[in-house]
């Protein structure tokens, strides 16, 4: 599985991303090409809810991170929301 990690600051940062309404979902779909070519599955990381949506036209992407950073005395391990959302779309949260 590749982690494609910081989700939200590849589009929320990105000028690309925040000029275009198809760039996002262009490297998004180029990115599961590429793991569907190599035998791959993705895990998207700190993934804004519309990259979520996105993955239902990405196979490829198995998983998405239900939670915050792990760290001592953070609410990490509140992901019922978060959760929910992934397991309607066919995504294992972690």
């Amino acid at each position: 599985v590749y982690e494609q990690d910081w989700l939200i600051g590849e589009d929320d940062m990105n000028h690309c991303t925040l000029s275009s309404a198809t760039s996002a979902r262009t490297w998004l779909l180029q990115m599961g090409r590429s793991a569907h070519k190599h035998g791959v599955y993705i895990q998207y990381c700190m993934e804004p809810s519309r990259f979520v949506l996105q993955s239902v036209e990405i196979p490829q992407v198995s998983q998405a991170r239900a939670s915050e950073d792990y760290k001592p005395g953070s609410d990490q391990w509140r992901i019922g929301i978060t959760s929910i959302f992934g397991d309607a779309l066919a995504l294992a949260p972690l």
